[in-house]
């Protein structure tokens, strides 16, 4: 997994570094939400979910075999330039910048809410002129957080940072497993 930037100069990380940010990610949104998911929608919707797997699976096939054909395809875009032209290239690199836009912002709320619920009574108000309320604050210090990492040159380091967030997810999943298999009573 490589990134082109503008010069000729590549700047990629390695399969390893990859794999933890990927995994990190797919590990904190999906295996977590899974078990919600089931009990919100039934038992039919892991039919949904093994035809998202299989369509998933398929389209790697496919945008394998296309990487295969053309070997300085490094991306969608490169892609969609290909098969549909320029006005391909630029539908597909805004559709995936509205998409990463719309993604960060889901977090960033989803952030707040999980934040607001843990402390109901967090607010910052400046001598009477300026409030900001708990979900609003909360928004505002996951972003401070957020940015900086925006501004690192390689995504190596943040490969550290998905390896902390994978054994985080991991310890989590198994206090889930070890409070469900014990039965604790300190939660009622």
């Amino acid at each position: 997994m490589e990134y082109s930037g503008d010069d000729d100069s590549d700047v990629g990380i390695s399969s390893v570094h990859a794999c933890f940010n990927t995994l990190n990610s797919i590990s904190g949104v999906g295996i977590l939400a899974i078990p919600y998911a089931l009990s919100s929608s039934g038992w039919i919707s892991i039919l949904l979910f093994i035809l998202i797997g299989v369509t998933t699976w398929y389209t790697v096939l496919l945008l394998q075999r296309c990487l295969k054909l053309d070997p300085m395809v490094r991306s969608y875009p490169d892609l969609a330039n290909i098969a549909f032209g320029k006005k391909g290239r630029l539908l597909v690199s805004f559709f995936i910048y509205i998409e990463l836009y719309l993604v960060a912002t889901a977090i960033l709320i989803l952030e707040a809410d999980n934040m607001y619920h843990m402390f109901p009574h967090a607010a910052i108000r400046f001598h009477g002129c300026f409030i900001l309320d708990k979900k609003h604050l909360f928004i505002v210090i996951a972003s401070l957080i957020v940015v900086p990492t925006m501004w690192l040159e390689t995504q190596d380091f943040l490969s550290y940072i998905s390896a902390g967030g994978i054994l985080v997810s991991c310890i989590l999943l198994m206090s889930i497993i070890w409070i469900g298999a014990t039965d604790c009573t300190c939660c009622d």
